[in-house]
């Protein structure tokens, strides 16, 4: 025989009533908050980017004088005699450096002085060969008068006086044309003697040339620190004295796919790499043909040298990284939108999209922003086509 279900008593149906109104606000809470989650969830979350000034471009550079004159061996000059200046010192310009003795020179010196005595012997013959030949002029002059005066006081009305006026007529004529050809004497002995001088002179003029290059002197160039290698003085390859200019240069290198970004009178932060010093620069030259490429050097990298001027001095041959701001604003390319040909962003603040007119420039694979936007605003990286100017919206952080 079945058994009969208990009945509930009107006490228990209104307690179950009560819980089951429970149940169903708390469920009803509960769908509520979740469904609210979802929506927010939804909603569109924007990634937004902060605008900072870029990276400063960074290139190696090495310290060097501004200035190095080297002195080295001639051989052509004789051997170096003396070293005239100080490792390390101070020089001026035109100031000895070094002085060369020449015996070969010497040698040459001591047969210019026999060809001097030679041409000097020539001219006291010439000379008197000159004086000769105008004695013999004035004797055959006074012979000519003579004879023109005995043929004037003769008298010709006897044949004596004719006999005589004819024997002086006859030396009159031999005399004058012994004095016409003395007079060709005469101009050949001044020939020989111009000849003669000219001679001595240009020996006069190897001797001085052969004297001074028997001592030669060598002077600085330039003012500077002079650095003496006793190794120079025999070896053509290392020099004798080095003039260093005590102010400096930063030689830095670029590559050609920055070489478009540095120019003439940029400043620059020089950084040596032993410290943490920070040196204010400028650049003064920038090369505008490319280095040579060392051997062994297989790369395809075209390099450029430039020029730096520190504002104060650093050691040479310190190793530096030079630092140039390139005081660019860069944003995302899809952060710009194009309408017509206006350029917007939508800057993010207090919450809202913000739309702002920018000028942009596409330079090497980066949008730079040239006006409408500071370093510190922030803009939406991804808008999308429904965003509108002022909005609310989310943005991922």
């Amino acid at each position: 025989m079945a058994k009969q279900k208990k009945k509930l008593t009107k006490k228990q149906k209104i307690r179950l009533s009560i819980v089951g109104g429970v149940i169903a606000l708390i469920a009803i809470a509960v769908a509520a908050i979740i469904g609210s989650q979802g929506t927010e969830e939804s909603a569109d979350r924007y990634s937004i980017y902060k605008l900072k000034e870029s990276e400063p471009l960074l290139f190696k550079g090495t310290v060097d004088a501004e200035n190095v004159e080297s002195i080295y061996y001639d051989q052509s000059l004789g051997k170096i005699s003396s070293i005239a200046v100080t490792d390390g010192k101070e020089v001026k310009k035109d100031d000895v450096l070094l002085s060369y003795q020449n015996d070969v020179v010497q040698t040459d010196v001591s047969q210019q002085e026999r060809l001097l005595n030679k041409s000097s012997l020539a001219v006291s013959t010439a000379q008197e060969n000159l004086n000769s030949a105008i004695a013999k002029k004035n004797e055959l002059t006074a012979k000519v008068n003579q004879a023109a005066s005995d043929y004037n006081k003769r008298d010709e009305a006897t044949a004596e006086g004719a006999a005589q006026a004819q024997e002086d007529k006859a030396t009159y004529e031999q005399n004058k044309q012994a004095l016409e050809a003395q007079e060709d004497v005469i101009r050949q002995a001044n020939q020989a003697l111009e000849a003669a001088n000219l001679d001595l002179n240009d020996s006069a003029g190897a001797l001085d040339d052969a004297k001074g290059k028997v001592t030669v002197t060598v002077k600085a160039p330039t003012d500077g620190i002079a650095y003496v290698d006793e190794k120079g003085k025999t070896d053509m390859t290392t020099p004798v004295v080095k003039i260093v200019s005590p102010k400096v240069v930063i030689n830095g290198v670029v590559s050609e796919y920055d070489y478009q970004k540095i120019s003439v009178n940029q400043d620059v932060e020089i950084r040596p790499v032993s410290s943490n010093d920070v040196v204010k620069g400028n650049i003064t030259y920038v090369d505008k043909l490319p280095l040579t490429k060392t051997a062994g050097d297989t790369s395809s990298m075209i390099n450029f040298e430039f020029k730096v001027v520190p504002e104060k001095e650093l050691q040479y041959g310190y190793n530096v990284q030079i630092a140039l701001n390139q005081k660019e604003l860069r944003i995302p390319e899809k952060a710009v939108i194009k309408e017509g040909e206006v350029e917007k962003v939508f800057v993010y603040r207090k919450g809202k999209a913000i739309k702002q007119v920018v000028k942009t420039v596409n330079q090497d694979g980066f949008i730079v922003v040239q006006e409408g936007l500071a370093v510190g605003d922030t803009v939406i990286n991804d808008p999308t086509d429904t965003l509108k100017d002022g909005e609310e919206v989310a943005v991922k952080q």
